[in-house]
């Protein structure tokens, strides 16, 4: 129930894997936004581990519902196993690794970003584990299967699908291996095995790659959003709640019920984010002579990386974000500067602690600091979870998801008559009332499969065909919500808030031009008459013709011996396609925006689809695949003629304890 994930997330997961289970597509989701692609609209359908979690909830605990908790769970226990294995790779203990790993999986971002948008928590599983891979190199050899399982884990974190994060943090993958190169950990001739790790990478994401550019170049974007960490906000780093008390730097933060505070979103455990801040003030402060600065850089290759993560985070602030944000293809998806912050609590952790790590070892009895640093940073973050609990960017007040009345779900459903129609709601873009679902908004009609004209999804709602949908709507009311086929008008109890809804402005005129059909304490049902149906004739636009819709398009049945132009009351997306009978025919779209058919006589079923299109990721995904096997050549001869591996100071220490 928090925030995106209760209102757009586990919707798209759920539609998407109920289609999978009967057989279906998932190309499309018929209920949202007049229809949308799935993909484009939610690629993490696709991240593996969301539907072997789906399963667990399904089959494992009998409600698919809590999806999203087996998600976050599987992510926080990956994430602490990722960083301890980072750490051990770059010469930690065992014991500070662990205090690593937790103060990173326990971290605030992990537990309140993961909560409101769990596509937040693969990363501190994904990079850890790309990280330690780099940090394996330089202490030895590698060969192909470090570079596939390099390549592998590049990928899976792709299929995420929050690109901004990938991007980010393949960005600080090539500057913490140019910081073991330039010094010298990592000999060049071995890091050749960087270059087919990362094209096997790009060769298995490349599908969902050519799907995003291809439909994210149509995107009408604004101007770069988001806010940065202030400066006044940096204590909160250290200092948990209430010694400290910092706002979330979007000012996102509600909850319902209990307390929160937003200054835990920031907080890591203090001791290696302490730790690390301290080092780096030292190596700002430390007079080095040039010949020094490979031994520094290669000692301390994860606080300079912790130090650039500070100021991005800091945005224009600290002068990187401005200069990232230029450029290209970076650019597009440089919003929210406060977003580097899990990668922020990674370096101080992993950085932090290698410090601690040797001011340990160095004092005469190093388990009994073992055991009081631990259990101090565990007491910490206890301290600090009981104050998450409720913590989230927005807390609904329901539990997934209030039942639909039968009546309304009678009159509403798609699959309730053989021709549907839309409904638009009316009711806050939020809302903490206990049958908010009920609402109809953001994307709760997938829960309940009934059609709507609205939805929640930004690259969805910013495509050209929604915004010209939209521009229709507010400019005129009642001629665009009977073309779009807006039946039912909803409006739901929590109207009476003062909050802001969508919509708004077009309310008045058509409730004016409605009935009302149906109220409980929920919501009201009205109807709007003269709308037109999700298929017709064009020359009969109120005659409805019968329609099904499933995860790949719909089907429209026709009378026999009649043609013409038909009209699918979906938005003519690119990459339509219409088969009568099997044959293909033309498509096109109407004033509206709408699907347009053209259809023979004599047809009986006309069948519409939705194009997902692989072809183009797939052939260049087979070019980077045969590439990324040159590469491993080229890259075993190279590695081969380079000298015997030299283990640099970060790997030292004894791995046995």
């Amino acid at each position: 129930r928090s925030d995106d994930v209760f209102a757009q997330h586990l919707p798209w997961v759920l539609g998407a894997y109920r289609n999978l289970l009967t057989g279906q597509a998932m190309d499309w989701n018929p209920y949202q936004l007049m229809g949308s692609p799935v993909l484009m609209g939610y690629a993490s359908v696709l991240y593996p581990p969301t539907l072997l979690c789906y399963g667990v909830a399904r089959y494992g605990l009998g409600n698919e519902f809590l999806t999203m908790e087996v998600f976050a769970i599987v992510h926080l226990l990956g994430g602490f196993l990722a960083v301890f294995w980072m750490s051990r790779r770059c010469g930690m203990g065992a014991a500070v690794a662990a205090m690593a790993g937790v103060s990173v999986a326990l971290s605030g971002f992990s537990l309140i970003a993961g909560r409101s948008w769990h596509e937040t928590l693969p990363i501190i599983v994904w990079m850890p584990l790309l990280f330690g891979a780099l940090a394996e190199m330089a202490r030895h050899r590698v060969g192909w299967r470090w570079a596939a399982g390099t390549g592998l884990c590049m990928a899976l974190f792709y299929y995420v699908g929050f690109t901004q994060y990938w991007v980010h943090g393949m960005l600080f993958f090539l500057l913490a291996g140019a910081l073991l190169l330039i010094g010298g950990a990592i000999p060049w001739r071995r890091a050749a095995w960087l270059l087919p790790a990362g094209a096997l990478g790009l060769a298995l994401g490349a599908p969902l790659i050519g799907l995003q550019l291809d439909f994210g170049s149509r995107v009408l974007r604004g101007a770069p959003y988001g806010a940065n960490v202030e400066w006044n906000q940096l204590p909160a780093v250290l200092l948990p709640y209430p010694l400290y008390n910092a706002p979330h730097p979007q000012g996102f933060g509600a909850a319902a019920p209990g307390f929160v505070t937003m200054n835990e979103f920031f907080y890591s455990g203090t001791l290696l984010a302490t730790t690390a801040l301290a080092a780096a003030a030292a190596l700002l402060l430390y007079r080095f002579s040039r010949a020094h600065l490979p031994w520094l850089l290669r000692e301390n290759v994860w606080i300079v990386c912790a130090g650039v993560a500070l100021l991005l985070m800091l945005g224009s602030h600290g002068l990187l974000w401005p200069l990232l944000g230029r450029l290209p293809l970076i650019g597009k998806v440089n919003d929210y500067p406060w977003r580097i912050l899990p990668l922020f609590n990674m370096f101080v952790a992993v950085g932090g602690g290698l410090i601690l790590d040797r001011l340990v070892r160095w004092a005469p009895t190093p388990w009994k600091w073992h055991a009081t640093l631990g259990c101090l940073l565990m007491a910490l973050l206890l301290y600090h979870c009981w104050y998450t609990q409720t913590a989230a960017f927005w807390m609904y007040g329901e539990k997934p998801y209030a039942p639909m009345p039968p009546k309304a779900l009678a009159l509403l459903a798609a699959d309730a008559g053989p021709a549907p129609y839309r409904t638009l709601s009316f009711a806050p873009d939020r809302s903490s009332c206990a049958d908010y679902s009920l609402s109809l908004r953001h994307e709760f009609p997938t829960i309940h499969h009934i059609l709507s004209f609205d939805g929640y999804d930004p690259l969805i709602e910013n495509q050209p065909e929604c915004r010209a949908a939209v521009h229709r709507l507010m400019a005129s009311p009642l001629e665009a919500a009977r073309a779009y086929g807006i039946r039912w008008l909803i409006v739901h109890h929590s109207i009476s808030d003062t909050r802001p809804f969508k919509f708004r402005t077009v309310m008045q005129p058509l409730l004016g031009a409605a009935h009302q059909v149906m109220g409980d304490s929920h919501f009201q049902i009205w109807e709007l008459p003269g709308a037109m149906p999700m298929a017709c004739w064009a020359r009969q636009p109120h005659q409805p013709l019968p329609i099904r819709f499933s995860g790949a398009g719909a089907d429209v049945d026709l009378p026999r011996g009649v043609g013409g132009e038909l009209i699918v009351n979906v938005l003519a997306w690119p990459h339509w396609s219409a088969w009568a009978d099997g044959r293909r025919v033309p498509t096109g779209e109407d004033d509206y925006g709408r699907l347009r058919v053209s259809v023979p006589a004599g047809v009986k079923t006309v069948a519409v689809r939705y194009g997902t299109q692989w072809m183009p990721g797939l052939l260049a995904g087979a070019a980077l695949l045969a590439a990324a096997a040159g590469l491993m050549v080229l890259a075993s001869a190279l590695d081969h003629r380079s000298p015997a591996p030299t283990v640099p100071r970060v790997a030292h220490f004894d791995l046995k304890d």
